[in-house]
């Protein structure tokens, strides 16, 4: 139901996390860098996430069929937020878009 992502670790790979759907909330390191795409892909019962400042792109479909998620920090340093990142996320109900995203891609809160 809950997972800490340790400040040793700088990268979550494709899918590290897809279908996980009891995860309900998610520490990540403040060392990661990079956040593979559909690395949470379908985890239902995740309600909100902090991404820390040191990622700077959200990978195509992220947090794709994350029902329960309500609530996105995005860091101020989000460039660019591709495809289908939020697609089906029907129960988000804040996400923060920096000035500096310069791209948010086809789909991505479809």
């Amino acid at each position: 139901e809950s997972i800490t992502i340790p400040d040793s670790v700088t990268k979550i790979g494709v899918g590290a996390f897809g279908g996980c759907a009891n995860l309900k909330s998610i520490k990540l390191s403040e060392n990661i860098e990079e956040i593979g795409y559909s690395a949470f892909e379908g985890c239902k019962s995740l309600e909100n996430i902090d991404i820390p400042e040191t990622v700077e792109k959200i990978g195509m479909a992220t947090f794709r069929g994350c029902e329960g998620l309500k609530n996105i920090q995005l860091s101020e340093y989000i460039r660019e937020i591709e495809g289908y990142a939020f697609y089906g996320c029907e129960s988000l109900e804040n996400i923060n878009i920096p000035e500096r995203v310069k791209v948010i891609e086809d789909g991505t809160f479809f």
